[in-house]
């Protein structure tokens, strides 16, 4: 595996480390001889990166990404190629709130789900290749449209981001802050991804709004739901949204 980072201490920190074979000081180096690239970066700096390594790559080297949006970002990276590579997006869903090599995990991906999209002009050939690429890493494939990935991300991942960061943001008003000593596990673990990269969450929420506004009207909708039944005593009712969300978690869990 050959890695090429943008900064230089993140190449020497890489070169010693068993999994890669080589660093090179700049990105077009590094994918001169490349049957596969995988562009691992902010969703606004994949197309640049891709408009930057177009004029180096090899006949038929393919591109892929593990960005959290894609129909915009399908466009726009096979536009940035200008033909000279081919644009396969991927997905995995897998990670943590912290990045960088130093938080690396051996089994991040066994068992994970990943998306690869297709469209446009991408080959089936090119399509199974990254396929395998992601397989090879014991994650569970799904190939779908760009567009039928935002839709479900939208709730199954940005949607508990949102969430998450708007519970730790009432609890971060100065009249609850005299709250903060008794926060424990519950209130940690619901609002783990709030710790997120924000310039990260910036180009998703920017490239994925119309597909977020959505799911994030399905959650208002049910915490107003839940308002509404204890303001009028109905305890019944929301005993029932709580068993139906309890069961549901349970089954994910199964």
């Amino acid at each position: 595996m050959i890695v090429w980072a943008r900064r230089a201490e993140v190449r020497s920190e890489c070169a010693r480390l068993e999994w890669c074979d080589e660093t090179t000081e700049t990105v077009e180096e590094s994918v001169k001889d490349a049957d596969l690239v995988v562009i691992c970066a902010p969703v606004s700096k994949i197309p640049v990166l891709a408009h930057q390594i177009k004029d180096h790559l090899k006949p038929g080297a393919i591109v892929t990404d593990v960005g959290s949006t894609k129909h915009k970002l399908q466009i726009k990276s096979e536009s940035a190629l200008e033909g000279k590579g081919i644009f396969v997006g991927s997905h995995p869903m897998a990670g943590s709130e912290k990045s960088g090599h130093a938080h690396a995990d051996e089994t991040l991906f066994s068992g994970k789900p990943c998306f690869v999209t297709k469209g446009g002009q991408i080959s089936k050939k090119a399509i199974e290749k990254v396929v395998g690429f992601w397989s090879a890493l014991e994650m569970d494939v799904h190939v779908t449209d760009p567009e039928e990935h935002d839709q479900i991300v939208a709730f199954v991942s940005h949607l508990p981001h949102l969430t998450a960061s708007g519970l730790s943001h009432v609890l971060s008003d100065p009249k609850y802050r005299h709250f903060t000593p008794f926060i424990s596990t519950g209130f940690l673990d619901t609002t783990r991804v709030a710790s997120g990269d924000l310039q990260m969450w910036r180009d998703i929420i920017r490239e994925n709004r119309e597909e977020i506004l959505p799911a994030l009207n399905e959650m208002i909708q049910t915490m107003e739901s839940l308002r509404d039944h204890l303001q009028h005593g109905q305890i019944d009712a929301v005993m029932g949204m709580l068993e139906e969300g309890k069961s549901f978690r349970d089954d994910l869990v199964k």
